[in-house]
């Protein structure tokens, strides 16, 4: 059972990119720009702002507004949404001390400058990519009841708990919801994660744990999700661990929370003979966990409406299949812009082949197939395997002919037998007028000299002419069709 209050879109965009650092700790001092490189060797700079750079609880606060912003806007009319601090405290649950907090993390919404390649969906349905700069909030207003007061301590009741803040989004951002570029999170459950890293792994979740369904044409859920660890970590802002024990303990509280909302089932990890380390995790059927948080006496349809309705730019089947083998968002999109369908199809069976046959020649899954699709790698072993299972066809499909062919004529023969037994029985059975009109006719068409003059192919001709004309006269007789189907 799902209630309204639980629904709440986010951008796409917010989701894929790693934006938002797992610590709440001031960073500013020590590391003022951030830059990430993506699997596609992509650029990400992150500035930060006075107040340091974006943390998890930055990220509740953006989505405590998109979350208002969608009650305000049903209809995307304009970019505003107006919010007191009171409404964010009792929106996510937290403190009313942090309402200074809560403008503090505005301003860094605002001032965290950031370049990187965003994605933009039209609404004719089509995508376009490209580098921006921008920040993750256009403008920010805020004033008391009376707003011509501008004095020092009138500016400070800016901050006040009951004062409004009026922000304002990006176009791009408001078009990209519009146009349905977003997924369906439940801000309940978000606003009950209290670890920096379960608030941004559910984000991570939301974004790679859902595929779309070429056959019933919606969007689906995987059970089970296998996430490298150094994509992760990069994700996160995390610092690297070498040790599985020490991963493990990285992780340890995260996962534990995700388990207890009852996001995920059970976790482990894996490493590689290359010393890559992974993380498998066991989703329930439901990673929002839709109806857990909210009690009411009556079904709630909307979110139905919203699954049906979403058609994000998720709509490529072999998209889906480059995810399930390992490869990000990021690098199936560029593979899918970048080759066409028939060849990308070709090297994932290549890839298949080596990983199922010669595993000790692929070191990386992900890297190999991402490399040898964008690079066109061309593997001996995998060219000579299809050049001898072309031939093997081709004999099969020979040697099929050939027995088909085989019981053709076998049954051509039995019918051939089968038609001239019929017909000199029902020949026997005629009355000797009958045979004598039949005999005349025969005889009137073998008037040639060659018959006359050769008596063993004249009598041949006579049998065959006998059977031709009782075949025609008999309803009873067989087709061979009818023949060949009783044979089978």
């Amino acid at each position: 059972m799902i209630k309204n209050n639980e629904i709440t879109l986010t951008e796409i965009n917010f989701l894929r990119l790693p934006l938002f650092k797992v610590s709440n700790q001031n960073i500013l001092d020590k590391q003022p720009v951030i830059v990430i490189y993506t699997e596609n060797n992509t650029e990400i700079v992150i500035k930060a702002s006075n107040y340091g750079m974006l943390n998890s609880f930055d990220r509740k606060i953006f989505l405590a507004f998109e979350h208002l912003y969608l009650k305000q806007n049903p209809n995307f009319e304009k970019n505003e949404v107006i919010a007191t601090p009171k409404e964010i405290i009792e929106l996510l649950k937290i403190d009313r001390r942090n309402s200074k907090t809560i403008w503090n993390s505005l301003s860094k919404l605002q001032e965290v400058k950031i370049e990187a390649e965003i994605t933009i969906k039209e609404k004719n349905g089509s995508i376009t990519r490209g580098k921006q700069q921008f920040n993750l909030l256009y403008s920010i207003g805020a004033w008391t009841n009376n707003r011509n007061k501008k004095t020092e301590e009138e500016q400070k009741k800016l901050r006040r708990y009951d004062n409004r803040i009026s922000i304002t989004f990006n176009d791009w951002h408001i078009n990209n919801l519009k146009n349905k570029f977003y997924r369906i999170i439940n801000i309940e459950l978000v606003k009950r994660l209290q670890t920096d890293i379960a608030v941004r792994l559910f984000d991570y979740l939301n974004l790679n744990a859902f595929y779309y369904d070429n056959k019933t044409k919606k969007y689906r859920q995987k059970t089970i999700l296998k996430i490298d660890y150094i994509e992760l970590i990069k994700y996160l802002h995390v610092t690297e661990q070498k040790e599985l024990k020490l991963i493990k303990r990285q992780f340890s509280k995260s996962l534990q929370e995700l388990k207890e909302n009852e996001v995920i089932i059970e976790n482990h990890f894996e490493k590689d003979i290359f010393d890559n380390f992974y993380i498998i995790l066991h989703l329930s059927k439901s990673i929002n966990v839709w109806g857990k948080f909210n009690n009411g006496d009556t079904k709630d349809n909307l979110i139905n409406k919203i699954l049906d309705d979403i058609k994000d730019y998720n709509i490529n089947p072999l998209l889906n299949k480059l995810i399930e083998l390992g490869l990000s968002n990021s690098q199936s999109e560029n593979i899918l812009q970048n080759k066409n369908t028939e060849y990308i199809e070709k090297q994932v069976n290549q890839f298949l082949f080596m990983k199922n046959n010669y595993p000790d020649k692929i070191k990386k899954d992900r890297s190999y197939l991402y490399n040898s699709i964008m690079d066109n790698w061309q593997e001996d072993l995998y060219y000579n395997y299809l050049t001898k299972k072309d031939k093997e066809t081709l004999k099969k499909q020979q040697d099929k002919n050939k027995e088909t062919q085989k019981i053709a004529n076998k049954i051509k023969k039995e019918y051939d037998e089968y038609v001239t037994d019929f017909c000199n029985h029902a020949y026997e059975n005629m009355s000797n007028e009958k045979k004598e009109q039949i005999e005349k006719e025969i005889v009137k068409d073998l008037d040639t000299p060659f018959l006359k003059d050769n008596k063993n192919a004249f009598k041949i001709a006579f049998e065959c002419k006998k059977i031709e004309i009782i075949t025609k006269l008999s309803k009873d007789i067989m087709t061979f069709d009818e023949f060949a189907t009783k044979y089978n």
